[in-house]
């Protein structure tokens, strides 16, 4: 009798444990499926939200420098002289009552003048050189000149002439005083030749 009731109470503890088993692996089996689901959807929706921020990168259109330049707001300042500025440069508002800035003065380069004997107004004569003279040296020189904006020499080149007689004249020259030269109303510097004749008496 005893052993009887053992048996039967062995056979019911194994059927126990085996019941529980098997709800085990059905809970187990359910859940890892859930977490399949739940990452499967969260890498579509990742996946979609990706999509999405590329397609409005795309559709996004780039401003361009003149748009860029166009809408910048129009900030007004004061510089040290007290003309009021703008993004650029200088502005003049409309209620403005400072000073105006002043226009730049225009420099003029220096222009080519030809022969210039006939603009001279002071041509001291050369000294005749005793070397040249023993020689019997005698002819014209030409010297290349500039003359700045008062008419005084500031450059003298000999470019022809006998070699005894160039520094006499280049010596002269730089003496001699023009008339300064006028370019719409602007004095400038000129560029010219002039001559120094020799003969022997």
């Amino acid at each position: 009798m005893n052993m009887a009731k053992l048996r039967g109470k062995v056979i019911l503890w194994l059927l126990c444990a085996v019941a529980t088993c098997v709800v085990w692996e059905d809970v187990s089996a359910s859940a890892q499926r859930r977490g399949a689901k739940g990452a499967s959807a969260a890498t579509r929706r990742s996946r979609r939200s990706s999509a999405a921020r590329r397609a409005r990168a795309r559709n996004v259109k780039r401003p361009d420098a003149a748009t860029t330049q166009r809408d910048l707001p129009v900030v007004l300042g004061t510089r040290d002289a007290g003309a009021p500025v703008g993004p650029i440069g200088p502005a003049v508002t409309p209620n403005y009552d400072g000073p105006l800035p002043e226009k730049p003065t225009q420099k003029w380069r220096m222009i080519e003048g030809g022969v210039l004997n006939g603009k001279a107004v002071s041509t001291p004569a050369p000294a005749y050189p005793a070397i040249a003279k023993a020689a019997r040296a005698q002819g014209t020189v030409s010297v290349r000149i500039i003359v700045d904006e008062t008419g005084r020499v500031i450059s003298a080149n000999a470019v022809s002439g006998h070699p005894l007689l160039q520094q006499s004249a280049l010596a002269a020259v730089r003496q001699w005083r023009f008339t300064p030269t006028l370019l719409s109303g602007q004095p400038v510097k000129v560029t010219g030749v002039v001559t120094v004749n020799y003969v022997l008496q």
